[in-house]
This record gives C-alpha cells, structure tokens and sequence, in this order.
C-alpha cells in the first residue's frame, strides 16, 4: 500500500493541548545544538504526496529546507502538527499503528554504523527480530538472510565484533540490521556520507540491488549524481513545501530555477549545456554518464556503449569458436581480446 502524506505540517515549536495540560513547553530556543540552529519553526507546510509500492524516490533541497523532517514522518518518529500521515493503511497519529508500522519501514540516518552496540555482528544485526519476539529459528534465518542482501557472510563475519570490521562493512552491518525487521520500505538519509568512492558504488550497488528485490526506497542525498541514476521519481524541497516533483529528466531540467534554490545539476548535464553553447547540442537531455556517452556515440555516428558491449561479446565468441575448431590458432587470441579485434574491425577507437 502507497506511503500517503496529506495536507502535512510540522512545527518544531508546536505545543499540544496535552502539553500544555503539564505546563510543559519544548522550543528550539531551550538548547544551542547546531543541528536545531537550523530549524525553522514551520519545517514542513501543506505536503501531499503519495508514494506507491515499489518506487524508488530520491529527496533533495539545500540544508534545512525538510528532507530529514520529512523522512522521520514515515514511520512516525515525528508526528504532523497538522494533516496525517498514512503507511500500510494505518494513520500514525495512533500510537498503536507507529508500533506496527516500524515493523514495515525501515530507515537508516547519516553514518548508521554509529547505531552498533553490540559485541558480535550476530547480537547486533538479532536485535530487531528477537525484540519482535520470534523464535530463534526464525532470528537465525533472518540474521543469515539479511547479511547475506548485504554481501557478508554469515561464517565469516558473525562472532566478529563489529567494531573490528572496516567502515564500509560497518554500515553494511547497520544495514543488514534494519533488513533483518523484513521491512517493506527502506529510508535512506545520505547513505553515501562519509564513504570512499569504493565505498559508494558499493553501497549504491546495494540499494539499487535492494530496489530490484521489490523495496520501496526513499533516499535523501545531495549527490545530483545519485539521485539521477538511481531514482524513478525526484522531489526537490523548498522551505518545507514541495517545489518540484517528477522524473530525474524533469527536476533536472530546470538548471537555473535549482540553482537559485541554492542546488545543482548532474555533471553530465552541465557538460552538455556547455557543449550546446558550442553548437553540439542533443536530441534528449542526459543526466547520467553512461546517457552522457551514448549520446555523444550517437552525435558522431559510433555505436553505443551498448551496442559496443554486444559487439565485442558476438566477437568473443567468433574467437572462441575458431580456437575450438583449431588449437593452433588460440595461440593468436593469447594476448587479443574481443575489444582488440572490434576497435580494428571499426577503427572507432586509436
């Protein structure tokens, strides 16, 4: 069932009649954190949006304009001051469905390796199902599952302390915790922070693999890059309203109207704006590398990266065939890859 924000609004200096009632009253001015210094009292103004099933949605907007208030509405970490939030069919303004619903939506903040606690992999990755109450068959199954979704080993990694793991096993522990609840939805917030480029690909390679397993995904980050190539669907917040909400192609056609929300574009967009203004201009506009390049091939009448691949594989295996039939001859594809022999055959390539 679609994740449904109707008519929402959240005030970070709202009191409750209840609050009221015991003569308590919580505003950003009682601490100096920086993390309130940001807030803006209103952080969240009328949001109605709806996310189906399955859809990966990517979240951008400056600092302080309400991605991370927003995301924490999904599983009721925060509560509207005004609309309603709905998940799984159930409204979150019940304390009985917030309980339900965390079962279903699982999120994971910047660094989520900072939440370990445990003192082997094993305990920490169990905690989750073993708070749901389930028999150790079923905590097993789930623990051994979950890591493996995040490409750990079971034998290898469980009796480890997972301190002693390195960062990017670290998150991927994190990680495999919330996947072992089974959620539904998996919320993101800058899952890449803080990563080394290895690291990244890594972990983007997860979420995209994740995604295709059936896991809605709802990730927050300030990588155009990212949020390009990964998401079907991207919204861009503003102050806490939604300025722009559509596909990759759409948001990220509005070059100048992101930048003066203090944003950016992909850099393979802004390559191609800068080649337009030399005269190469393209049919479609492209915010990915690989888009980027195919075009580029197509521009100037090569084959794609596509095209290029299959090619070398229908290459590959010619060659193979040929060494089959005769030995002698496989002596002169020791050293001659497929690629060799397409960029010869084409001469596309120096």
């Amino acid at each position: 069932m679609p994740i449904v924000f109707e008519h929402v609004s959240y005030d970070y200096n709202y009191v409750s009649p209840k609050e009221k009632k015991r003569g308590s009253k919580q505003t950003d001015g009682d601490t100096n954190t920086s993390a309130q210094a940001l807030r803006t009292p209103q952080a969240l103004n009328d949001i109605c949006i709806e996310i189906p099933d399955g859809q990966f949605v990517g979240i951008i907007g400056h600092t302080g304009s309400g991605k991370s208030t927003l995301i924490q509405h999904i599983n009721g970490l925060l509560q509207p001051t005004e609309g309603r939030v709905i998940v799984e069919g159930l409204d979150l303004a019940e304390r009985a469905n917030r309980r339900l619903v965390r079962k279903h939506v699982g999120i994971a903040f910047q660094y989520p390796e900072y939440q370990l606690f445990a003192t082997t992999v094993e305990e920490d990755v169990s905690f989750g199902p073993r708070n749901l109450g389930l028999d150790s068959a079923e905590v097993d199954r789930r623990v051994r599952n979950a890591l493996e979704r995040v490409g750990l080993e079971y034998d290898l990694v469980a009796a480890k302390s997972p301190f002693h793991l390195s960062g990017g096993q670290q998150r991927r522990v994190a990680l495999a915790g919330i996947l072992a609840m089974e959620p539904k939805t998996l919320v993101l917030d800058e899952p890449m922070a803080g990563l080394d480029p290895k690291g990244r690909a890594d972990t983007l390679a997860l979420v995209h693999r994740l995604h295709a397993e059936g896991l809605t995904v709802v990730m927050v980050s300030h990588s155009m890059e990212d949020v390009a190539e990964n998401a079907e669907r991207v919204l861009v917040l503003e102050h806490g309203t939604i300025a722009m909400d559509g596909k990759p192609d759409e948001v990220f056609s509005h070059a100048e109207e992101l930048r003066e929300m203090g944003l950016g574009i992909p850099q393979a967009t802004k390559f191609q704006n800068l080649l337009a203004k030399k005269g190469f201009e393209f049919k479609e506009p492209v915010h990915t590398l690989d888009d980027l390049a195919n075009a580029i091939a197509l521009k100037l009448g090569k084959r794609t990266k596509e095209e290029y691949l299959a090619k070398a594989a229908q290459v590959s295996a010619e060659q193979n065939e040929t060494a089959q039939a005769d030995p002698e001859a496989q002596k002169n594809f020791k050293n001659y890859s497929a690629f060799d022999a397409l960029t010869l055959e084409a001469g596309e390539v120096s």
